[in-house]
């Protein structure tokens, strides 16, 4: 996991995460949150182009490539878990395969959303000099993270659900 920690602090530094612009709240995308709660997974649509298909469509409608990073960022304000949504990551969280989200909120306030979202708290967490992170297994291959990722006037957490992970 701390492997996975410094990877996704990069990322989020990398990203320009104080210059995003604030968002107005929007609705959830209920399609989204389901991916990044692992109720959902994209791994389960490999024979199954309909649902491929869709996830494409609804991704190209929602976001644009940001060439820089590999993220998508949403092309209108966005909000999941009623967090404004900064970028989406829809391959990868981190070092794993997966998808995540990176959203204009703080680590506890996100946490708590989480957890009342899955009717479950995190199985662990962990504090360190990177920050803060947590994990929870739902099934086999897909895990729902948390990760802090900056403090202060601006914070960003992200958080989504890991198939699987590069050890």
């Amino acid at each position: 996991m701390k492997r996975l920690n410094i990877i996704v602090i990069a990322v989020l530094a990398m990203s320009g995460l104080t210059t995003a612009p604030s968002h107005a709240q929007t609705e959830d995308d209920a399609s989204i949150l389901r991916l990044l709660t692992c109720q959902d997974s994209w791994m389960d649509w490999k024979n199954d182009a309909v649902k491929q298909q869709k996830f494409v469509d609804t991704l190209k409608a929602s976001f644009k490539r940001n060439d820089r990073d590999g993220s998508y960022l949403p092309v209108k304000p966005m909000s999941i878990l009623g967090h404004d949504v900064f970028q989406l990551y829809p391959q990868s969280v981190g070092m794993g395969l997966g998808y995540s989200v990176i959203v204009n909120a703080s680590f506890e306030t996100v946490k708590a959303r989480l957890e009342k979202q899955m009717g479950k708290p995190f199985d662990s967490c962990q504090a360190a000099s990177e920050g803060k992170s947590c994990e929870r297994e739902v099934a086999k291959q897909r895990t729902v993270m948390l990760m802090e990722g900056s403090r202060g006037a601006n914070p960003k957490t992200l958080f989504g659900c890991y198939y699987l992970y590069e050890k």
